[in-house]
């Protein structure tokens, strides 16, 4: 679990730090999710904010990508009484869902009510690096980033669901000491702005800032969609 640390997810917090549940969209109780994607984590908590404004200082959390994928499978403890979801990016999880779940149930796992498609390519890889990315535009990224033309980017990329890969790493199938997560540069920029808010939902509660003095007048300030700073 150690090398899913190196991503950040995240998920709705109320102004105790507890975790908020959603109405399960698709189906009965409730659902918490923990986002990979930052565009998706600040919709959800925009429309959480919008849906619930009797419910201060609502904000996001972050988890490593380890542990909430251990909360998900249920290897973990949780308080939470209600479905446990890793949530992709939406648009990838909806273009990839039939085929990583067929992969999931050849290899014998449980399907459960979520998937999370990874993405990876041989030329990107080296002896000594495998780079797995949670979409395909941070791939592409990527790729670039190499001095590669974007127009050369194969086809064929390597897609499989996030349970299928941790479950073939607890295998000598292959030099797994490679496998290298890397998380997006939006996300990156999202963690230190929900850790600054979260100080700032601490410092309301301890009455060092007057709740009236904020902007949104009964939250803290939403979370903006800036051009994130680039990866040293």
């Amino acid at each position: 679990m150690q090398k899913l640390n190196s991503v950040p997810t995240f998920c709705i917090l109320n102004g105790d730090s507890n975790i908020v549940g959603m109405q399960d969209p698709e189906g009965e109780g409730e659902v918490c999710c923990w986002f990979t994607d930052a565009d998706d984590a600040m919709g959800m908590l925009a429309s959480a904010r919008e849906s619930n404004p009797d419910v201060p200082l609502l904000h996001l959390g972050v988890t490593p990508l380890g542990l909430a994928f251990a909360l998900a499978m249920g290897w973990a403890e949780s308080h939470f009484v209600g479905n446990l979801r890793l949530q992709g990016q939406s648009s990838t999880v909806e273009a990839t869902k039939e085929a990583v779940a067929q992969q999931v149930v050849a290899q014998g796992l449980e399907l459960g009510t979520w998937t999370l498609p990874v993405f990876c390519c041989d030329e990107l890889s080296s002896s000594t690096v495998t780079p797995v990315f949670l979409n395909r535009h941070d791939l592409v990224q990527a790729w670039v980033a190499s001095g590669r033309p974007r127009e050369t980017v194969p086809d064929n990329l390597s897609i499989m669901d996030l349970r299928v890969l941790v479950h073939q790493m607890q295998t000598d199938a292959f030099a797994w000491s490679t496998i290298h997560f890397v998380g997006s540069p939006k996300s990156v920029a999202l963690v230190h702005k929900a850790k600054a808010e979260a100080a700032l939902v601490k410092r309301i509660l301890a009455g060092e800032v007057c709740l009236a003095g904020v902007p949104d007048a009964d939250a803290p300030p939403p979370l903006t969609d800036d051009e994130p700073p680039p990866l040293e």
